[in-house]
């Protein structure tokens, strides 16, 4: 999940994830995790 989080709303019906996912899943800290780990490990994985 490399790149921009661009969601087109108006084209579809769309439930984002802060919605779907409860509050108290671990999910949740683990997104927050992966977002600022990547951009670090980007010309690796490039």
């Amino acid at each position: 999940m490399r790149g921009c989080d661009t969601q087109q709303v108006g084209l579809v019906n769309y439930l984002s994830s802060e919605t779907r996912i409860p509050a108290i899943r671990p999910l949740r800290p683990i997104r927050q995790f992966v977002d600022t780990a990547l951009p670090a490990l980007s010309s690796q994985l490039a």
